[in-house]
């Protein structure tokens, strides 16, 4: 699934917006979901809690949109950005390597304009992360398609009902595979600690080994098996 966010100061805007991408994706076979906003709070709110953005349409005509954009870009290295500006604004004020905007859509546009420009962004940002080999971000596939959630995103993954779960601060994904797999293909900064689950060792606060826990930095709690103690033995926090 691909997240996009639309933020513009024009209220029925991110609505257009949402309809020119899905007519730029039209050959796609991915997912999407979309995020509007008219509100910046609500916006960077958003940005705040989420753990991925894909692809970001913000408007940097509205107050505090070019705030939004370095949010954004700060937040996640490697989704898009298309500026939605206008004619009266300097580009000084957003070309700026805070944002490192992927594309423009300067007012006043036309459908074929803005179709083509997020087409553009659409088709490259598929090709060079979902297609591409990519060693900073582990890719999936469920009912929801193709996933991708990067490495540093992910506390941990949990063997339940008979599949394996992906936890981030805030969401959970679930595939089809087994720990056993994982544990062999994951970077070193994973680390099994139990027969259902495997953490990220970026991720702890605290081991207790007394108590059989380590604590992540979510305040999740996770057992640790007495065969798997060993290696938490020679991590230091």
């Amino acid at each position: 699934m691909i997240s996009v966010l639309i933020f513009s100061r024009i209220r029925e805007e991110p609505k257009t917006i949402r309809t020119f991408c899905r007519i730029a994706a039209d050959n796609s076979d991915e997912m999407w979901e979309f995020n509007l906003f008219d509100s910046f709070v609500q916006a960077s709110d958003f940005v705040r809690k989420s753990d991925r953005i894909d692809i970001a349409c913000v408007d940097v005509t509205a107050e505090n949109g070019v705030e939004l954009a370095e949010q954004i870009r700060k937040q996640f290295r490697s989704g898009s950005i298309v500026l939605i500006s206008d004619i009266g604004m300097s580009p000084v004020i957003y070309i700026k390597p805070t944002i490192c905007a992927n594309s423009l859509i300067l007012r006043p546009y036309s459908r074929e304009e803005a179709c083509d420009t997020l087409k553009a962004v659409i088709d490259q940002y598929i090709r060079d992360i979902f297609y591409q080999d990519n060693n900073e971000s582990f890719v999936f596939e469920n009912k929801n398609g193709k996933q991708l959630i990067p490495f540093d995103l992910i506390y941990y993954f949990e063997a339940r009902n008979k599949k394996i779960m992906l936890c981030t601060e805030f969401e959970e994904y679930d595939f089809y595979g087994t720990l056993d797999e994982l544990e062999n293909t994951l970077p070193e900064q994973f680390l099994r600690c139990h027969r259902s689950y495997i953490i990220s060792v970026e991720k702890i606060s605290l081991i207790k080994l007394s108590l059989h826990t380590v604590r992540l930095n979510n305040g999740c709690i996770i057992p640790v098996s007495r065969t798997y103690s060993k290696h938490l033995k020679e991590i230091s926090l």
